[in-house]
C-alpha cells in the first residue's frame, strides 16, 4: 500500500451534505448566508486521491478541538474570494451555526457528481471533529486490484469481524461507469454524423449527375465550340462545390447556435472550437470534391457529335 484515506462519498458515488454559514469579507453574499457542499474527509484522502494541494496544509493525524479547520476547494476561492490567491484564503474564517472553522488549505476541484458538471464550492472537514457512521476508504498500491481488495478486507475484519463491507473496486470502474452516457452519446452522434455526411455525399452526386444529364446538350455545344475536358470539368466540379460551401456556412451557422445549447453533451469541447469547425468544413469540401468527381468525368466523355444529331 502506498497512501489511504476516507471519505463520506466517493467521485462519481455520492454527494455531500449542503451547508449554509456566514463568511466574513466575502463576495457574493451580500452580507447574509452563504452555501457550500461539505465533504467529510480523513487525513490522507487528498495525496491518495492526487487531488494538488494549492495552498496551505492538509488535515494531519488526530484533528481535534473545538475550533473547526476547514481545507476548501478552488471553485469555493473562485466564487467567494474572486481577487484572492489561494495563499490569501488561508487563515480566513466562516461560522457554521453556532461553531467557528478556519481555513487551513486550499485544494484542486472534484467533479463529484459527474464528469460533465463542474466542481461546486466545497469544505472539507476532518472526519474527526465531525464524525459520520459512512466512510469510503480509497486506497492506492502498485498491486493489482483484487488482491489489494482483499488485503483490505482481511485488515478491516482483524480489527472488527463484524464490520460491513458494501462493496470494493478500483476507481477506474467508478470512472468507466461515470463516462458510460457520455461515451453512448459520443457513439450515437458520431454514428448519426457518418449517416448524414454518407446522405450527404449521395445527395450532392445525384443533384449533379441530374444536373449533367439535363445540360448534356449544352456540354457537347461548349465542346464542339473547342472548350476542353478540363473546363467543362471544372464547371461541374465548381458547380458543387458551390452548392456544398452553401449548405456549409448553414450548417456551421447552425451548429454554432446549437452547440451552445449542448455542452451536457460536448463534454470538454468549448461551444466555439475554431479547429474542429474548420476542419469540418475542409472535409466536407472534400467529400463534395469527389462527389461532383464522378459526374464531372462522365460529362469530359461526351461526344458533341453524337449530342448534336441526337438534338
Amino acid at each position: 500500500m502506498i497512501a489511504a484515506g476516507g471519505v463520506k462519498a466517493l467521485p462519481f458515488r455520492g454527494n455531500g451534505e449542503a451547508a449554509l454559514f456566514k463568511l466574513e469579507g466575502a463576495a457574493n453574499t451580500d452580507g447574509g448566508l452563504a452555501s457550500a457542499t461539505i465533504m467529510h474527509v480523513s487525513d490522507g484522502y487528498f495525496s491518495t486521491m492526487g487531488i494538488p494541494l494549492l495552498a496551505g496544509r492538509e488535515f494531519g493525524a488526530g484533528v481535534g478541538g473545538r475550533d473547526w479547520i476547514l481545507i476548501v476547494n478552488r471553485a469555493f476561492l473562485t466564487r467567494y474570494f474572486p481577487a484572492e490567491t489561494a495563499a490569501g484564503a488561508i487563515g480566513k474564517r466562516l461560522t457554521l451555526g453556532k461553531l467557528t472553522a478556519e481555513m487551513i488549505g486550499v485544494v484542486g476541484d472534484v467533479r463529484q457528481t459527474s464528469v460533465i458538471e463542474p466542481a461546486v464550492p466545497t469544505l472539507y472537514v476532518s472526519y474527526f471533529q465531525n464524525p459520520r457512521g459512512k466512510v469510503d476508504l480509497v486506497v492506492r498500491s502498485n498491486l493489482a486490484a483484487a488482491v489489494m481488495i482483499q488485503r483490505v478486507r482481511e485488515a478491516i475484519w482483524s480489527i472488527d469481524k463484524n464490520q460491513t463491507i458494501t462493496a470494493a473496486f478500483p476507481l477506474a470502474d467508478a470512472i468507466s461507469d461515470a463516462l458510460a452516457r457520455p461515451r453512448l452519446l459520443t457513439v450515437l452522434l458520431g454514428l448519426f454524423g457518418i449517416i448524414g455526411l454518407t446522405l450527404g455525399g449521395l445527395g450532392l452526386f445525384g443533384v449533379l449527375a441530374y444536373l449533367v444529364a439535363q445540360r448534356r446538350r449544352e456540354i457537347g455545344v461548349r465542346l464542339a465550340l473547342g472548350a476542353s475536358a478540363s473546363n467543362v470539368l471544372r464547371m461541374i466540379v465548381g458547380r458543387g462545390l458551390a452548392l456544398a460551401a452553401m449548405g456549409i456556412a448553414v450548417g456551421l451557422g447552425g451548429a454554432l447556435v446549437l452547440t451552445r445549447f449542448m455542452g451536457a453533451v460536448l463534454y470538454g469541447v468549448e461551444s466555439w472550437d475554431p479547429l474542429t469547425f474548420a476542419g469540418v468544413a475542409v472535409g466536407l469540401l472534400a467529400i463534395a470534391v469527389l462527389a461532383s468527381a464522378i459526374p464531372a468525368r462522365r460529362a469530359t466523355r461526351i461526344d458533341p457529335a453524337t449530342t448534336l444529331r441526337s438534338d
